[in-house]
């Protein structure tokens, strides 16, 4: 009888590893309630620690199970215990925008869960055309005839749009398409159509969500302004001083009003990172910074005006993560849904750079 009770204890202590992982369509986020959470290499105690992540910061992930997260920890996978990441209640989102893509890949493997550790489904041939429905993580949820799942988004590529021409007026011309048809790819030099009030509600949302207040709770007007003087699109202008500064509540925003990760370091972001004098100089000189830099063709930062990821766009020098401009596009749908008649007949707006003051920069270390 012994030996039975001993050898039930030691499969109640497995079991969360014996039984998997919860794989979402929808990815989560969680928020850490310990004071120094360990990152380890495997989803046991004995796991090798390889990291660690602080109180109060905000984990995404799509994968768990009774004890473990699994997350993407600077580029690689890891685990952290689950009774330490409070679940956060989900921001009202915009439905994903579904759309035809076309295979490039000679075969594709379709997969049961995000990620090559998940059990083949299905493959697809090259050139197959799918539906979209769903992206998490630079995966692609995809629907072929009857192989449903998920498949790497690098190897699917937007089919194109074939006009029509008009059968009943063949006289009138065609209506005239959209200059964007996402925020991730469209340029930054579109104006915007979103309010001040969409941004100040989009925030207080998340206050009440935290219990914390955003040091720039209220000042939606002042993003909008700066970015129309500058010549950039509004909402995805406060849409990155969202994603970088966690809605103005990080350590960098409070302490050094640092709404965009300005000279933030990995070795030591805190430190680091520019100090600046208020929240309007803040956001005034990341527009300067932008116009001069990531916007300007002829400076080597610039990869194109636009989100983009790791292969092109702000995101290839301005974040090391790159899922980062997908990450501010899902903020600006949140915010405002992309609508591509907002965006049609539209032009670039011109902008000057902004006269401000540089910030403070700490020492180097010695």
């Amino acid at each position: 009888m012994r030996n039975i009770w001993k050898t039930a204890t030691a499969l109640a202590v497995l079991a969360p590893a014996m039984f998997g992982f919860a794989t979402g369509v929808d990815a989560a986020s969680g928020k850490v309630t310990a004071s120094t959470l360990h990152v380890r290499s495997t989803p046991s105690t004995t796991g090798k620690v390889i990291g660690k992540i602080y109180k109060n910061n905000i984990l995404d992930y799509s994968e768990h199970n009774a004890a473990w997260v699994k997350i993407n920890f600077q580029g690689k996978t890891a685990y952290v215990a689950k009774r330490y990441v409070q679940t956060l209640p989900t921001v009202a989102t915009l439905a994903f925008v579904s759309y035809e893509g076309k295979v490039a890949a000679s075969a594709l493997n379709v997969r049961a869960g995000i990620g090559t550790s998940h059990k083949i489904v299905g493959k697809l041939a090259n050139g197959t055309i799918v539906k979209v429905s769903n992206s998490a993580s630079g995966w692609l949820y995809v629907t072929a005839g009857n192989i449903k799942g998920w498949v790497s988004g690098q190897y699917v590529v937007k089919a194109p749009v074939v006009p029509t021409a008009p059968v009943t007026k063949p006289a009138t011309p065609a209506p005239a398409a959209p200059v964007a048809t996402d925020y991730k790819t469209m340029n930054l030099r579109y104006p915007s159509q979103v309010t001040a009030n969409e941004i100040n509600s989009y925030i207080q949302k998340y206050e009440a969500l935290t219990g914390e207040r955003s040091i720039f709770s209220g000042k939606g007007q002042l993003f909008i302004d700066v970015a129309t003087e500058a010549g950039i699109n509004q909402l995805l202008f406060a849409a990155m001083a969202i994603h970088e500064s966690r809605f103005g509540m990080n350590e960098l925003a409070l302490q050094k009003y640092n709404l965009f990760s300005v000279g933030a370091y990995d070795a030591d972001p805190l430190y680091y990172a520019h100090t600046f004098q208020s929240v309007e100089h803040a956001v005034r000189y990341q527009a300067k910074f932008l116009r001069e830099n990531y916007l300007n063709p002829s400076n080597w930062r610039y990869k194109g005006s636009y989100l983009g990821d790791g292969n092109g766009g702000i995101n290839y020098y301005y974040a090391t993560d790159k899922q980062w401009g997908e990450k501010i596009a899902a903020h600006a749908n949140k915010i405002h849904p992309f609508r591509a008649e907002e965006y049609t007949n539209i032009q670039i707006m011109s902008g000057v750079t902004p006269v401000v003051a540089d910030p403070i920069k700490p020492p180097a270390k010695k």
